[in-house]
């Protein structure tokens, strides 16, 4: 019986995890691209700095997004 339910909350969480683990590789892509046309102009400071910036908030949202999950399926 345990074992049916891990599995089902492993795939319920799956749904959403996966997707924004998905998306913070695609910032960390892009914050890398944007580093090999370094230089020093302004416009490339101001890409560079809210790439890092969404790089950031990314990882927050990944490492508090299990939690929020957590909670809300037992609260329910």
């Amino acid at each position: 019986m345990v074992k049916k339910l891990f599995k089902h909350e492993i795939k319920a969480y799956s749904r959403v995890i996966f997707p924004m683990h998905l998306l913070l590789i695609g910032i960390a892509l892009m914050c890398r691209f944007i580093q090999i046309f370094e230089s020093e102009t302004d416009a490339y400071q101001i890409m560079f700095y809210s790439s890092i910036f969404a790089l950031c908030v990314g990882a927050v949202v990944c490492m508090v997004l299990p939690i929020v999950l957590r909670v809300r399926s037992f609260s329910q």
